[in-house]
């Protein structure tokens, strides 16, 4: 079974949050064993967020892990 973050890859809708987890590091401090579901946001959402907050936030390693967390949840939903 793939990981969040290998699917994640996969899908050009999620690029920007890709590369911003790839920056802060969120493959190490997402669990390993789930099951767990994330609400990943897609590149759209960021469009409306101004690029200086989007930038602060890949930049600061709490923040950024807050905000990742944030969309991860336990279990499996479907």
């Amino acid at each position: 079974m793939k990981s969040i973050v290998e699917t994640a890859r996969e899908d050009n809708r999620l690029s920007i949050s890709v590369r911003i987890a790839d920056a802060g590091g969120a493959a190490e401090f997402l669990p390993e064993r789930g099951p767990y579901t994330a609400f990943i946001p897609g590149d759209e959402a960021y469009t409306k967020i101004p690029a200086e907050k989007v930038e602060a936030i890949a930049k600061d390693q709490e923040k950024l892990k807050d905000m990742i967390m944030y969309h991860v949840v336990q279990g499996k939903l479907t």
